[in-house]
């Protein structure tokens, strides 16, 4: 019904320019701790098909969710755990760094996606802040490295992308839902 009183032209009907994405997969290893971890997010699902526990105390969203997190970093688990030097955040911000690294000259800037563990202002740790971290500590500079969510106006935005696109932020972090990039 929509479609009799809209003129509905999708991208491709458009023949809009789209870059090419180039993916690569990176496996990393558990850590001891997250294949520990691991084993006890099987026994409480154990535990959920049981039925040994209410779902309100446990139930299989929360072990997926829980699971998540414990893949993406440790410490979204447990935050008393180490940093890993073999997680993904670590393998992340290597790769981020070897490209930061190779188009100094020319400023080419990267997109990072990261869609759980968001910035937080309460000290607590996330995935954002701890790969800016180890950006900064491999020697990119503070003000090369933006979040998204940082740009909470319109104004801002356009702002905030009118420096990435110029290369003066060369490194921009953010959600899918933020940098505008819906399925």
């Amino acid at each position: 019904m929509f479609k009799e009183v809209a003129d509905i032209q999708t991208a491709d009907m458009l023949q809009l320019p789209v870059p090419k994405a180039h993916f690569h997969n990176v496996a990393v290893p558990p850590s001891d701790f997250q294949r520990d971890m691991v084993a006890d997010l099987a026994r409480r699902a154990e535990r959920v098909r049981a039925k040994e526990v209410e779902p309100h105390e446990d139930n299989m969203l929360t072990i997926t969710n829980d699971g998540r997190k414990l893949a993406l970093d440790q410490r979204l688990a447990n935050p008393l755990l180490p940093d890993d030097e073999g997680s993904k955040v670590s393998a992340c911000a290597d790769n981020v760094f070897r490209y930061w690294e190779e188009h100094q000259e020319t400023r080419l800037t990267q997109l990072v996606f990261c869609d759980l563990s968001i910035p937080k202002q309460d000290g607590t740790f996330n995935v954002y802040d701890e790969l800016r971290r180890k950006l900064m500590e491999k020697g990119v500079p503070a003000d090369e490295i933006a979040f998204i969510h940082d740009a909470n106006t319109e104004i801002k935005k356009k702002e905030l992308f009118a420096k990435v696109r110029s290369g003066q932020v060369r490194i921009l972090l953010g959600s899918t839902f933020k940098m505008g990039v819906r399925p």
